[in-house]
């Protein structure tokens, strides 16, 4: 597992049933201020979920560029989930309410 400016993550290769690629990415996204946003790491991918850390007091909000609290696709509590369809989990922005507050998140 690497850390990368606050980004941790790492691989695994899985043998995985109904096509798609073999190799599960995941990771963690901490955002450092409270109202910047964080882009999600360049990984090819089928599919995104994105779960907001169970330490998390506040929000997380969860979207494209520009995301804020008040501009935003959803707000996750802490242990909240979302599966998201992308092709490539930079597509994905996430924001906190609280300092230091994040989430983990498992591309396939």
């Amino acid at each position: 597992m690497s850390n990368v400016n606050g980004v941790f993550s790492g691989q695994f290769s899985a043998e995985m049933n109904g096509g798609g690629s073999g190799l599960l990415q995941y990771g963690l996204v901490d955002v450092t201020t409270a109202g910047s946003q964080v882009q999600l790491p360049n990984i090819p991918c089928r599919e995104v979920t994105i779960i907001a850390k169970d330490s998390n007091n506040g929000f997380i909000y969860v979207g494209g560029q520009g995301i804020s609290s008040i501009n935003y696709g959803v707000k996750l509590k802490a242990d909240g989930s979302i599966t998201l369809p992308v092709n490539n989990a930079n597509l994905i922005h996430i924001n906190a309410s609280v300092d230091g507050e994040g989430v983990s998140y498992v591309a396939l």
